[in-house]
């Protein structure tokens, strides 16, 4: 049995002797379908932080498991258009090297972006988001989460020294410390501090209150409005308000200085234009 093909071995009658047999072999099924293939390489298609010759290989691998009959979508569709993709063609290694940095809980160290001062860091782990990979991990000498968009890493190599426990960092727990709901308190992974916002939001628009944040509180106020607290961080909260004008009210800061924040960005903004 093949790793993509289920191949059958039976005997058969042999037509030029009627008193013999002879081995055949037929095709009895495929790992994945022609549609599952088309879903796969959607998954190639969308990662931006997959190099773009890399993304090629992975195209021509995954056709050749489909059919005679599959239609390549690409043939019709130039990826590199549909997406800006990255140019590091040591992806694939920097996530082996995360990997086994994490299983081993040693440190690695990397240049990043175009950064010539080596960094080293304790890993933690890799996630995805809108299509890249970073890597949660703590900084040599610092007491807290940092992350990398793994893409932008460059010239990895994996070191003997022990890791930092994540569980030794300031306000962290190793078992409680939960990734998913780190990943909702940093939308689209940025950076910097968390603060909380109560927001007014109509009801039509609760869905992508949902969809973007840490939701920590939420009552329905009126037919039409919710009250909803959020946690996250300052620039996010910032960007998404301002993306959603005259859909959402910020109704309570909390003396974090969000509203100050945007009231700052508005002004610039009408400066420019």
């Amino acid at each position: 049995e093949g790793f993509s093909l289920r191949i059958i071995k039976v005997q058969m009658k042999n037509d030029k002797y009627s008193h013999s047999h002879c081995v055949g072999y037929y095709l009895q099924g495929r790992m994945f379908s022609d549609a599952e293939i088309h879903l796969l390489s959607d998954g190639v298609l969308y990662s931006p932080g997959i190099e773009r010759r890399q993304a090629g290989i992975l195209f021509e691998k995954l056709s050749k498991m489909s059919s005679k009959f599959f239609t390549n979508a690409f043939d019709y569709v130039k990826y590199s258009d549909v997406v800006n993709r990255t140019n590091n063609d040591e992806v694939f290694q920097n996530i082996e090297v995360i990997a086994e940095g994490i299983k081993k809980t040693c440190q690695i160290s990397f240049c990043y972006k175009s950064q010539k001062n080596e960094v080293r860091v304790s890993p933690y782990y890799l996630v995805i988001c809108i299509g890249n990979y970073y890597l949660l991990c703590n900084k040599s000498g610092r007491d807290d989460i940092s992350q990398y968009r793994v893409d932008r890493i460059k010239n990895i190599s994996l070191l003997s020294e022990s890791g930092t426990p994540i569980g030794s960092l300031q306000g962290l727990n190793e078992s409680r410390f939960d990734v998913e709901k780190y990943i909702k308190q940093h939308p689209r992974m940025s950076t910097g501090e968390l603060v909380r916002v109560a927001l007014l939001v109509l009801d039509e628009y609760m869905e992508a209150v949902r969809m973007e944040f840490f939701i920590e509180y939420i009552c329905k106020i009126n037919e039409e409005q919710y009250l909803v607290r959020i946690k996250a961080t300052r620039t996010a909260i910032c960007n998404w308000v301002i993306n959603m004008t005259g859909k959402v009210l910020i109704k309570d800061d909390y003396g974090y200085g969000v509203k100050e924040m945007l009231c700052q960005k508005a002004r610039e903004i009408i400066e420019v234009y």
